[in-house]
Protein backbone atom coordinates (compact mmCIF):
# COMPACT_ATOMS: atom_id res chain seq x y z
CA UNK A 1 0.00 0.00 0.00
CA UNK A 2 1.26 3.44 -1.11
CA UNK A 3 0.61 5.03 2.60
CA UNK A 4 2.01 2.26 4.63
CA UNK A 5 5.64 4.39 4.96
CA UNK A 6 3.08 7.38 6.41
CA UNK A 7 1.34 4.69 8.65
CA UNK A 8 4.85 3.62 10.04
CA UNK A 9 6.20 6.55 10.62
CA UNK A 10 3.22 7.46 12.62
CA UNK A 11 3.43 4.24 14.60
CA UNK A 12 7.00 5.58 15.66
CA UNK A 13 6.03 8.96 16.38
CA UNK A 14 2.85 7.72 18.59
CA UNK A 15 6.01 5.96 20.65
CA UNK A 16 8.22 8.92 20.94
CA UNK A 17 5.45 11.38 22.09
CA UNK A 18 4.46 8.61 24.67
CA UNK A 19 8.15 8.38 25.54
CA UNK A 20 8.60 11.49 26.01
CA UNK A 21 5.65 11.80 28.46
CA UNK A 22 6.79 9.26 30.15
CA UNK A 23 10.10 10.17 30.56
CA UNK A 24 9.17 13.94 31.59
CA UNK A 25 6.83 12.44 34.06
CA UNK A 26 10.02 10.36 35.63
CA UNK A 27 12.43 13.31 36.01
CA UNK A 28 13.78 14.45 39.00
CA UNK A 29 12.14 17.70 40.69
CA UNK A 30 15.50 19.30 40.98
CA UNK A 31 15.85 18.84 36.57
CA UNK A 32 12.54 20.33 36.27
CA UNK A 33 13.45 24.20 35.38
CA UNK A 34 11.99 26.39 32.77
CA UNK A 35 14.27 25.68 30.16
CA UNK A 36 13.94 21.87 31.10
CA UNK A 37 10.07 22.03 30.08
CA UNK A 38 10.47 24.63 27.54
CA UNK A 39 12.84 21.99 25.80
CA UNK A 40 10.47 19.12 26.48
CA UNK A 41 7.15 20.99 24.88
CA UNK A 42 8.94 21.99 21.89
CA UNK A 43 10.02 18.34 21.24
CA UNK A 44 6.76 17.21 21.64
CA UNK A 45 5.19 19.98 19.54
CA UNK A 46 7.58 19.15 17.00
CA UNK A 47 6.44 15.35 17.10
CA UNK A 48 2.88 16.64 17.40
CA UNK A 49 3.19 18.55 14.42
CA UNK A 50 5.14 15.61 12.04
CA UNK A 51 2.47 13.56 13.66
CA UNK A 52 -0.34 16.06 12.08
CA UNK A 53 1.22 16.46 8.97
CA UNK A 54 1.23 12.89 8.01
CA UNK A 55 -2.34 12.03 8.97
CA UNK A 56 -3.24 14.56 6.59
CA UNK A 57 -1.19 13.26 3.63
CA UNK A 58 -2.88 9.88 4.89
CA UNK A 59 -6.20 11.25 5.02
CA UNK A 60 -6.24 12.17 1.56
CA UNK A 61 -4.80 9.40 -0.08
CA UNK A 62 -7.01 6.81 1.05
CA UNK A 63 -10.97 6.86 0.30
CA UNK A 64 -13.42 6.73 3.41
CA UNK A 65 -14.73 3.75 1.93
CA UNK A 66 -11.46 1.80 2.72
CA UNK A 67 -10.44 3.18 5.87
CA UNK A 68 -12.17 0.52 7.37
CA UNK A 69 -9.49 -1.62 6.66
CA UNK A 70 -6.88 -0.47 7.61
CA UNK A 71 -5.96 -0.40 11.30
CA UNK A 72 -4.59 2.90 11.90
CA UNK A 73 -8.19 4.31 10.92
CA UNK A 74 -9.46 0.42 12.87
CA UNK A 75 -7.87 1.74 16.14
CA UNK A 76 -8.16 5.79 15.76
CA UNK A 77 -4.65 6.33 16.38
CA UNK A 78 -4.78 9.98 15.57
CA UNK A 79 -7.19 10.78 18.14
CA UNK A 80 -5.59 8.26 20.65
CA UNK A 81 -2.64 9.87 20.22
CA UNK A 82 -4.07 13.38 20.71
CA UNK A 83 -6.40 12.49 23.73
CA UNK A 84 -3.12 10.96 25.39
CA UNK A 85 -0.99 14.00 24.32
CA UNK A 86 -3.86 16.69 25.87
CA UNK A 87 -3.30 14.31 29.69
Amino acid sequence: MENEPLIVLQDELKQNISKAQINFKKSPRDRITTTYVEARLNTLELYWSKFTNNHDQIITKIDKNNRSQIEYFEEDVYSNVEENLLK
